[in-house]
C-alpha cells in the first residue's frame, strides 16, 4: 500500500516537471536535420514518437497502403542486414485535407534508430516525389556542418530518450524557416 501510494505521488511530480533542454532539443535537432518532416511529436504515456509528412496530393487508401509496404520491406531488410530479427512496430495513418494529406509516422522510442529514420525520410523523398513539402528554407539556408552537427545532436539524444524517454508531451513544427519544439 505504501509502495503504490509512493508511485503515485513520483508519477505525479513527474508529470509537472518541466521539459529538459535536451528533450526539446531533440525534436529541434530531428527537425532540422530531416527538412522532409513537417512536424514531430512525443507522447509520453505511450513512449510514442510521430513523425508527420506534408503531401500535395489528396493520397488514396491504395497509395497509403503502397507506402506502408515499401517502408515495412524497407525495414524488414534493414534489420535483416542487421542481424536484428524484430521489426519495429510502424503505425502509419493519414488525414486527407483539401488537396493536401497529413501522413503520420508512429513507433516506440526505444525501437527507433537513426538509420531507420533515415531510411524513412528517403523513403518518403522518393515514393511522394515532388509532392512530398520539404523545408526549401531550412534546406538551402543552413551549412552543411551545422545539419552534420544536428545530426550527431539527435543521434546523442535518441541515444538518451531511449534510455530514459523523456516525461512530457512535446511537439515542434515549422514555422518560416524557423523551428518552434512546445510543451503540449
Amino acid at each position: 500500500m505504501a509502495f503504490k501510494f509512493l508511485h503515485q505521488l513520483l508519477q505525479q511530480a513527474q508529470a509537472r516537471r518541466k521539459p529538459q533542454p535536451h528533450e526539446i532539443q531533440m525534436l529541434g535537432a530531428l527537425l532540422v536535420r530531416y527538412p522532409e518532416v513537417d512536424t514531430a511529436e512525443y507522447e509520453p504515456k505511450y513512449e510514442q514518437l510521430r513523425v508527420n509528412f506534408m503531401v500535395r496530393a489528396e493520397l488514396t487508401q491504395t497509395e497509403l497502403e503502397g507506402y506502408d509496404e515499401l517502408l515495412a520491406e524497407s525495414f524488414r531488410s534493414y534489420r535483416h542486414l542487421a542481424g536484428q530479427e524484430a521489426l519495429p512496430h510502424v503505425e502509419i495513418t493519414a488525414e486527407v485535407l483539401e488537396k493536401l494529406t497529413n501522413v503520420h509516422v508512429t513507433w516506440f522510442i526505444r525501437e527507433l534508430s537513426v538509420e531507420e529514420l533515415d531510411l524513412l525520410t528517403d523513403l518518403a523523398a522518393q515514393y511522394f516525389g515532388d509532392a512530398l513539402l520539404v523545408d526549401q528554407l531550412m534546406d538551402a539556408n543552413l551549412e552543411a556542418d551545422f545539419i552534420d552537427q544536428q545530426e550527431e545532436i539527435f543521434t546523442m539524444l535518441l541515444a538518451e530518450a531511449r534510455q530514459h524517454p523523456p516525461a512530457q508531451a512535446l511537439a515542434g513544427y515549422r514555422d518560416g524557416g524557423h523551428i518552434i519544439v512546445y510543451n503540449r
